[in-house]
């Protein structure tokens, strides 16, 4: 394989910060990226993991386009952030790893990937109780989860000591050994003895063509994809572990709608007459302010450690992820809800003949929260002040959904209202996801 870049300009921040970049490399060679900090070497490895688009130029794989989707096939991209649950254990962040990558969560073959950088008998550990090397050291494990080969290392001796240092340099060798090819942004391009060095010059500019012959060493096959269901049931299961270690997060939501529920009579008085009537739109009311709580952290968390920009350089189907994503935060804040409702109805003394009917009511109007203000968290994700932004979005989207499920709670229009409420969950389930992971890559770009 011969990757060659023509004429590459890359922009960031609406300014171009590589200009006329060139340079070709072949299987089984090391090309280091240096330059002064700020001259583009992360924003050349981001837009050849398929992060960022180049404005101009041409990126071609043995004279064919390199577009994104083979990008995702062939590179292993490690950045400055390492994609990291500083809640989950080793074992536990890189089984989520190796399905994202299209392998299967085989225990052995992780051990095995943590030994080749002396940290095995961390795997249990979690993740906040390692230092910053052996972070690095288990983001670099992440290359033998599944073969690709292209790796794409941004600055990788940061944090790394001597014997870490070593090791990821025979790994090195022995992926170039088998075929592969590497590209290193470093500021000591010594360290890991590149075939070459690209040197990006103050005006974004530079050059390098190897004058050696390409490897004739067989090359790696390409990376195994899982099906969207596997992708689901890893997100899921990892957000699920979060969510023991985290339980305060899932208990927010239930105890805000319950304190709320307790206030109405508080202020309106006691009298079943009075609350009974308005029951509906005051659960509805609370139900509102409850879900919106923990929206925002939908996906900052996952964009804050490098969780997100990891996955979209993988073969993995965003749209899987973000369902994943929806699943695991109605189980943790929409299924709690559901649960307390009928208690909750109870307190602000709706008949008892209708409290079978709450938890059943409850049910679409907590998902349409998920469905709807998961798309409007990926939209606002990289706004400036996006909690307030949040709620502004999201208010106009939820009132029909609080209309329609006082009304079902009320029994105003017999079973119009919640089979409406059933008919637009029927929608909006397999659409969601997909506009969610629009707005991810519009945030992106």
């Amino acid at each position: 394989m011969i990757l060659n870049a023509v004429s590459i300009t890359c922009r960031r921040g609406g300014i171009d910060v590589l200009t006329n970049l060139r340079f070709a490399l072949s299987g089984g060679q090391i090309m280091a990226v240096t330059g002064a900090n700020g001259s583009g070497k992360s924003t050349l490895l981001r837009t050849l993991a398929g992060l960022n688009t180049p404005v101009s130029g041409t990126l071609t794989l043995d004279g064919k386009d390199f577009a994104t989707d083979l990008r995702r096939d062939i590179a292993h991209w490690v950045g400055p952030d390492l994609a990291l649950k500083p809640a989950l254990s080793l074992l536990d962040n890189l089984r989520f790893w190796m399905v994202i990558q299209g392998g299967q969560a085989n225990d052995d073959s992780i051990l095995k990937a943590l030994h080749r950088f002396d940290i095995a008998h961390l795997s249990n550990r979690l993740v906040n109780t390692l230092s910053s090397g052996q972070k690095r050291r288990a983001a670099m494990a992440r290359l033998f989860l599944s073969p690709r080969p292209f790796w794409l290392l941004d600055e990788p001796e940061a944090a790394l000591d001597k014997d870490g240092r070593e090791s990821l340099l025979q790994a090195l060798h022995e992926h170039c050994g088998d075929g592969g090819s590497a590209i290193i942004a470093t500021h000591d391009a010594h360290l890991w003895q590149p075939t070459f060095t690209l040197e990006i010059d103050a005006k974004g500019e530079g050059q390098a063509f190897n004058r050696m012959p390409p490897s004739d060493t067989p090359q790696r096959p390409r990376t195994l994809h899982n099906g969207p269901l596997s992708i689901v049931m890893a997100t899921v299961r990892r957000d699920m572990t979060l969510a023991r270690h985290g339980k305060t997060d899932c208990l927010q939501p239930v105890l805000l709608f319950l304190l709320m529920v307790m206030l109405f009579p508080l202020s309106l008085g006691p009298n079943a007459a009075t609350l009974a009537p308005i029951a509906g739109g005051l659960m509805m009311i609370a139900a509102f302010f409850a879900a919106l709580l923990p929206l925002e952290r939908i996906f900052s968390d996952d964009a804050a450690d490098g969780t997100l920009d990891t996955l979209m350089t993988t073969p993995a189907p965003l749209p899987a992820f973000v369902a994943g994503r929806m699943a695991a935060h109605w189980l943790c804040t929409g299924l709690p809800l559901v649960v307390v409702a009928p208690l909750a109805a109870l307190m602000l003394g709706l008949p008892a003949a209708q409290l079978s009917m709450v938890a059943w009511v409850m049910l679409p109007v907590t998902l349409l929260f998920t469905l709807l203000g998961t798309s409007i968290s990926a939209l606002v994700l990289s706004a400036r002040r996006g909690a307030m932004l949040l709620a502004l979005l999201t208010a106009p989207l939820y009132i029909p959904v609080l209309i329609f499920g006082s009304a079902a709670l009320n029994a105003v229009g017999g079973d119009l209202p919640l089979l409406l409420l059933w008919a637009v969950v029927a929608v909006l389930l397999p659409l969601s996801p997909m506009i969610a992971s629009g707005c991810l890559h519009l945030m992106k770009d």
